[in-house]
């Protein structure tokens, strides 16, 4: 099967991968790596030590690490996370999300296997083939380009550490993004009406709920022309975009690998 996960996955996520990608049985798809996280903390309750009641209520709590988690190989997530097998373009790999950047944070370990650990055989030939498919896909595709153009501007603009406090320049700099967005919206409008003839023929789309759950034929099907894409407005930039069945650009190429997966496999 295919992970999908990015920097903000954390915690029970980050085990779920860990632990899979461990005996083989995944190929992780996303970002450079997880959050990595890999302590355990203990919130401790500072007002049962306060001999003063009125100041209990107010005392707060205090969070104390007190443990490390492991995966089933020995290897820990802390600050290294999980690696992606496969890594897409991302605009969160540019900024400084994860485990690494708090302060006195703990250091990566390892220790011994969990017992009775006996991974699947490695995947190791599929996946040089899997990353040719992937980054000529990524190559091709509109939204990652605009991905890449974005990480690009990023790093400019850190690595120039400035930042104008010009009134008519911050607007010439504000007007030529807008017209950037505009242009995209315009490109992924001509592009998700197509795309919304392609998914009635390619998928089967279900929104699963808590009352349905646990019926195994009588789910709902989700309406594809719900998450047509909308022009976008100023005010919502950042719902302007409504992926075409709730699938964005690195979903997508998810399941595009675990397509590959299957196919190579056979």
């Amino acid at each position: 099967m295919v992970v999908l996960t990015d920097k903000n996955t954390a915690g029970a996520s980050e085990i779920f991968a860990g632990a899979l990608q461990d005996y083989n049985r995944v190929i992780v798809v996303g970002d450079s790596s997880t959050f990595g996280g890999g302590t355990v903390r203990q919130p401790m309750d500072i007002g049962r030590m306060v001999q003063l009641p009125s100041a209990k209520s107010r005392a707060g709590y205090l969070s104390a690490t007190i443990q490390k988690f492991y995966r089933p190989s020995g290897l820990s997530t802390q600050v290294d996370g999980v690696k992606s097998d496969i890594v897409i373009p991302s605009l969160m790999d540019e900024f400084l999300i994860g485990e690494a950047y708090l302060e006195h944070h703990l250091l990566n370990d390892r220790i011994s296997p969990a017992p009775g650990f006996s991974p699947l055989e490695e995947k190791h030939p599929i996946i040089p083939r899997l990353k040719e498919l992937s980054h000529r896909r990524v190559n091709e595709n509109s939204d990652f380009s605009y991905v890449i153009q974005d990480v690009t501007k990023t790093k400019e603009r850190i690595k120039s550490n400035e930042l104008s406090l010009n009134r008519s320049t911050r607007e010439m700099e504000y007007a030529g993004f807008v017209a950037i967005q505009h242009q995209r919206d315009v490109e992924r409008k001509m592009r998700f009406d197509k795309l919304i003839k392609e998914d009635k023929e390619t998928f089967r789309f279900f929104k699963v709920t808590l009352e349905n759950l646990q019926q195994s034929v009588d789910l709902i099907p989700d309406d594809p022309a719900s998450e047509r894409v909308k022009q976008s407005k100023l005010e919502e930039s950042d719902e302007a975009q409504k992926w075409q069945n709730r699938m964005n650009s690195a979903k997508r190429e998810a399941i595009m690998v675990a397509r590959d997966l299957v196919i190579l496999q056979k």
